[in-house]
């Protein structure tokens, strides 16, 4: 198989530059080669995804596979993250996001019974105490109500109802979240990152602190060998951690020389490990 892909390597490495770019680089653009051959590249298997890009990487830079096979014999996989010291902000559930809810006095209508008529429209008439006859002359009806008794309501207008004086066309700020729509949880944002890498450090430091609360490597150091690693699979989410994990540390999930691996085909294409592979650092 290796041979198939190495000649295959020789006839995509117009694709690819033949400068100083790192696999990084290679590793991402294939993702877009591979989208748009999708029906070709579908039933490779992602390790034979990642010897490709070396090979292509190594033809390159080298004209021959001698250094995609000295890195492929040093390589090794991690799952590493690192918590951004954030707490994640999930959506307020009684407003929905919004920053509003009903109003409580009006049922989210924005209006209210009139208390003057009590959602009649009609009050007793000043005039007869609501008798309908004239005060002056029992013979005849009262001339304000025309012998009703009654006469539409003053304070609503005969309308049965007023503006509720709690709330903005029906909605009032939602307590729960201060209106902003999100409410703070225990569970921490956290940057997830699944590697291969040949640099024989990051290796041993994975190895040695896989699943364990020792930091693997500092941002510092997993900014530094930024070369000697292709980031694989990367995503951002979040869970609750127990105490002594720190913000800006890196931790290493997972560590194998020969995973199980399988590929992501959503819109932004990633290899990731095996199923085993899982933050287990929730308290």
């Amino acid at each position: 198989m290796s041979e198939k892909l190495q000649r295959l390597a020789v006839k995509m490495s117009d694709l690819f530059p033949k400068d100083t770019s790192s696999p990084q680089y290679y590793y991402d653009l294939f993702k877009d080669i591979y989208k748009q051959q999708k029906d070709y590249f579908f039933h490779f298997n992602p390790s034979d995804i990642i010897k490709l890009i070396f090979y292509i990487y190594s033809y390159n830079k080298t004209n021959n596979f001698k250094l995609a096979d000295l890195m492929l014999n040093k390589i090794g996989f991690a799952s590493l993250f690192v918590t951004q010291g954030d707490n994640y902000l999930e959506t307020c559930s009684d407003c929905g996001g919004n920053g509003e809810v009903d109003c409580s006095s009006c049922d989210g209508t924005g209006e209210v019974e009139c208390d003057e008529c009590y959602g009649t429209g009609e009050v007793e008439c000043f005039e007869c105490d609501g008798s309908g006859v004239d005060s002056n002359n029992p013979e005849e009806e009262c001339s304000e109500c025309n012998g009703s008794g009654v006469r539409t309501c003053g304070a609503c207008n005969g309308d049965t109802e007023l503006d509720c004086d709690n709330c903005s066309d029906g909605k009032e700020l939602c307590y729960s979240c201060d209106s902003t729509g999100e409410i703070e949880t225990d569970k921490s944002l956290y940057d997830y990152y699944v590697i291969c890498t040949w640099n024989t450090f990051v290796k041993d430091q994975c190895e040695l602190r896989a699943e364990t609360f020792e930091p693997a490597l500092s941002e510092y150091d997993f900014d530094r060998l930024r070369d000697d690693f292709i980031v694989l699979g990367y995503q951002e989410s979040y869970q609750r951690f127990i105490n002594g994990i720190q913000t800006g540390e890196i931790y290493c999930s997972n560590y194998s020389d020969e995973p199980e691996l399988h590929k992501s085909y959503s819109s932004d294409y990633k290899i990731w490990m095996d199923d085993n592979d899982m933050i287990r650092y929730e308290g």
